[in-house]
């Protein structure tokens, strides 16, 4: 294994690279941080459509997520590492816990995610949600093009996020105590301006930013390829609609393995 800083993990998965690229030299990356998730809270009218319509109208509530993600993280300084659908999981650097970047990032998400998402969900919107917790991590590439995230800051909001918390809330783990806190995000640019308290100033101004940017971005219109188009390319461009049994597996006893790596003073072993 060879360690390396986290721009090149990041390049080395970015759309383009080769298999080579992304494999080579099993790379990975040490970092200090909090792992932060978001979830859109859409209904099932969305995320288990009937029809083209709401299938359609369910992707570009995705892309136009995506690009709001993308937007912050290029105004912040903050990392997108994955894109799962509805849910969002990002990185905020930092060597010690600093609950004002992330106060001030989480609220700016949600910002974003009331102003610019909400309307275009319509009647299937439900709300949103962050967890965060603050640790060191291990992040490297696969040959796939993925990005993966070892350790248990990494794993643990996930697992919250999954388990359910309240919409318009940031549900982070308190570093000194140990267990989870909740805070009540700012739904509009004005509700953060009057409730700064805790809040990174540099990140008021992000949602205003990132909403200005959005505007003059042009989200195109989603059409669907054939069944019989070929996923292995076709993916890349545009959605294909298929039918068939999708099948997902999981390694027992995995999360256990990384946490007792973590616990002793040689953490690229999780890796290993």
């Amino acid at each position: 294994m060879r360690s390396t800083d986290l721009q090149s993990i990041l390049a080395s998965a970015s759309f383009g690279a080769t298999a080579e690229q992304r494999g080579r030299d099993r790379q990975f990356s040490l970092q200090n941080g909090f792992h932060l998730y978001t979830k859109l809270k859409l209904k099932a009218l969305l995320t288990d459509p009937e029809n083209v319509e709401k299938a359609a109208r369910y992707l570009r509530v995705v892309e136009v997520f995506s690009k709001a993600s993308e937007q912050a993280c290029q105004i912040s300084g903050c990392v997108l590492l994955e894109v799962q659908g509805h849910v969002h999981h990002f990185f905020v650097p930092c060597e010690a816990p600093d609950h004002g970047k992330l106060f001030g990032f989480a609220a700016s998400l949600n910002v974003l995610a009331y102003d610019v998402i909400q309307p275009v969900a319509g009647d299937g919107w439900n709300g949103f949600a962050v967890t965060a917790e603050f640790g060191d991590s291990i992040v490297l590439a696969t040959t796939s093009g993925s990005v993966i995230s070892l350790g248990p800051c990494a794993n643990n909001p996930a697992k919250k996020l999954h388990d359910g918390t309240a919409s318009r809330t940031l549900t982070y783990r308190n570093t000194d105590a140990g267990v989870w806190s909740t805070r009540v995000l700012p739904q509009t640019v004005q509700d953060y301006a009057a409730d700064s308290m805790g809040f990174d100033s540099g990140y008021q101004a992000l949602a205003s930013e990132t909403r200005r940017i959005l505007a003059a971005t042009r989200v195109p219109d989603v059409t669907f390829l054939r069944g019989d188009a070929n996923l292995a390319t076709d993916l890349w461009q545009r959605p294909v609609r298929v039918q068939g049994h999708f099948a997902r597996a999981d390694l027992n006893g995995f999360t256990a393995l990384v946490k007792e790596a973590f616990s002793s003073s040689n953490k690229p072993a999780a890796v290993a």
